[in-house]
């Protein structure tokens, strides 16, 4: 008989703990995958991807909110944008 009691019990709580956990699913709350976000596929959205530019002097890619233009040219930094004008000075003498 005390078997039994505590097999009812047991299942009990087995039962209330999945419906609990059944519960908190629909409403998005403990498991940790919606949380922060606002498409519901429990991803962030994401900004487009920035375009890249290749520096002239050294081949490296940049963001181009980061990229130094000088004409047609992009560099990486101020000091390939200088580096690379001097260098074309030098090339048209």
């Amino acid at each position: 008989m005390l078997k039994w009691l505590m097999f009812l019990v047991a299942a009990a709580w087995l039962v209330s703990s999945w419906s609990r956990r059944g519960a908190e699913r629909g409403r998005g709350a403990g498991n940790g995958r919606t949380r922060g976000r606002s498409d519901g596929r429990g991803r962030a959205p994401q900004a487009d991807p920035e375009r890249m530019l290749r520096c002239a002097e050294c081949e490296v890619f940049v963001p181009a909110s980061q990229a130094v233009i000088r004409g047609v040219e992009t560099f990486c930094c101020e000091a390939h944008a200088k580096a690379w004008a001097e260098n074309s000075e030098g090339a048209r003498r």
